[in-house]
This record gives C-alpha cells, structure tokens and sequence, in this order.
C-alpha cells in the first residue's frame, strides 16, 4: 500500500521534520505529500490534496493550539476538513497524527450541563473519516482510550524527558514530584526511566506530590506530601499552561527545604501569566508539540526544547508496515 505524510501550514514545519526522519529510517528520498490550503472570501478554509491518494495509507499532522496566525478551533477544523476529503478522494486508511491534543483537559462532567470535550472530540475526529488516532500524552489518558472507538496510539515524552534529565542531572540528590496526585504514575513512569538509565533501583530517587486542589478553575495548596529537604526537586507534568501550580510547587518545595532544579512537561502552552510565574524556575523542559512563543526574552533562556519528530516518524513508519510501536515506550 502506497504510504503519504501530509503536514496542514500550521504543522508543516514540524511535519517536514518528522518526514526527514522517515527518510533516514527508510533510507529513501520519502518527500512531504502536497496540499492547497487557503480560505474563501468569507473566511471559510480551503483544503485540496494535490496528488492522488487512492487506495494510500495517509498521515495528516496538525498539532492543536493556538497561535499568532490561527485559533485551535480554525486548526481543528481544517484537520475534520482535510481528513473527510481523503475519504472522499479514496484514501484506503486515514491516521490523524496530533502532536498536542486540545479539548482534552474538560474529560469528565464535575457540574450539571456541563461538556465532555474528549468525548466529543473523539467522534467528532471518527466521523471526519479518521480510522487511527496517533497523539502524545494526552491529558487523561484513561478518558480519551475511553473516548475512542477506533485505534488510538498514546505516544509518551518520559523516555526523551528521561534522556535530557541524565544530560543535565545536577550534582546532589533528586526527587521527582508531581503536581498533584493524579499525575503520579506518570512522575513515576518518568523517575524510573531515569533510574533505570543510571542503573539504579527506583527507590534510591525520592518520589512526591504536591497536594493541590483546584477552587473556580484556580490551583490552590500548600503541602508536599513526600520528602525534598535538601533534595534538587524535578516536577513532571503533562501540560504547563499558566504556570501558577509551578509557582505553588516551587514555594511548597523551597518551605519543605528543597530545591525546584526542573520543571518538566510534554506540553508547554505557557498562557496567562505564565511569564510570571516561571520567572524564578532555573529549567524549563518542554517538547516542540507546541511552540513557546508567548514566552518573554529572559525565560526562553531556561527553556530546553526536546524534539518529537523522531519519536512520531518511528511510530508512523512502525504503524504503516503493522509493526508494534510498544518499543517506543521502553
């Protein structure tokens, strides 16, 4: 079966490195398929594949978040367009690769009437005429494999975090802390990539969490359930939005005696207030799912950017010849 990467504007950069990495792997001269995309007069998107896709095993990569050019609704549009348009055109299998998944933070009804994002966006993507889903941490992994009822691939930055912690690791004893406890078992998953590259057993590094609750959408708390006194403190999380429980944790950490060394995510969005509240954090570890660009001059200095490319172009080539992508994740 004929196999074609497409990358949507917002994406292409990113998608032309993934496909520069499928070439190395291949060992080919494999070329980023090409589309027309533009918009009407009245504002509505235009999209086209210009080459023919019958009977192919597509991939089309849109990272969803807003930015200078376009808002996460105009993105997600164009990916439900885009992908409606290969079914039509014939496309034997459809993957939507999103780098960074939207509409995944309100996974669950907490008040009456409230929406299900992760749900709808699960059907909403599946009626669009996407057979497969290929993401990275998505914020509750749990409710989107729920969500689902096509293939799905979970994707994970704990190996690359893992990797550029054991580059940089600083001098004295580490802990690792989540920012709160339903992210434990990613810090943990993460604590133990980094024990097993230094060939340790996982309880000769600390592990915590801060005890955090959230009060009208504000995170609020004080305590750090764990030891860090005299530890350098690595905060893991899935997605840095504003910043504020960063901010909380580095406070809770420096009263409990230690030291915030890293503040770690796949996801840095860095809205709001973030500029403040990251002011002080000696490291910021992101991936390139999302482009740091709301950042001020002086905090892109702290700011280590990990690339995904590799990692999804590995995934895609191992998804399109019906290989197992589980050794991605060890």
């Amino acid at each position: 079966m004929r196999f074609q990467v497409f990358g949507l504007n917002a994406s292409r950069n990113y998608a032309a490195q993934v496909v520069k990495w499928i070439a190395t792997i291949t060992d080919s001269s494999f070329e980023l398929s090409t589309h027309e995309e533009g918009s009407h007069e009245d504002g509505e998107p235009y999209l086209r594949a210009t080459v023919n896709v019958r009977g192919s095993d597509v991939y089309v990569i849109q990272s969803l978040y807003e930015d200078q050019e376009e808002s996460v609704q105009d993105k997600f549009v164009k990916l439900c367009f885009f992908g409606s348009s290969l079914r039509d055109a014939s496309a034997d299998r459809i993957t939507a690769v999103i780098p960074y998944m939207s509409y995944s933070r309100q996974d669950r009804k907490v008040k009456s009437r409230e929406p299900v994002y992760t749900k709808y966006m699960a059907t909403i993507l599946e009626e669009s005429g996407f057979d497969r889903i290929l993401t990275l941490d998505p914020h509750n992994l749990a409710a989107s494999q729920n969500a689902f009822h096509k293939p799905a691939d979970y994707l994970e930055a704990k190996n690359l975090i893992a990797d550029w912690i054991i580059d940089n690791k600083p001098d004295g004893s580490l802990c690792f802390l989540s920012p709160d406890s339903g992210g434990v078992g990613r810090t943990k998953r993460c604590l133990q990539a980094v024990a097993n590259r230094l060939g340790i057993k996982t309880a000769e590094i600390d592990l915590a969490f801060f005890d955090k609750s959230r009060i009208n959408g504000h995170a609020e708390g004080n305590q750090i359930i764990g030891n860090v006194k005299d530890k350098k403190v690595i905060v893991i999380d899935d997605i840095i939005a504003s910043g504020s429980t960063i901010s909380l944790c580095q406070q809770a950490i420096a009263e409990a005696g230690g030291e915030l060394w890293a503040a770690c995510c796949s996801h840095g969005l860095f809205v709001g207030n973030a500029n403040e509240h990251l002011a002080t954090v000696p490291n910021i570890v992101t991936t390139d799912t999302v482009s740091p660009f709301r950042l001020d001059e002086e905090n892109i200095k702290r700011v280590s950017i990990i690339s995904t490319a590799k990692l999804f172009a590995q995934a895609i080539r191992r998804t399109h010849v019906s290989a197992s992508i589980s050794a991605l994740f060890n």
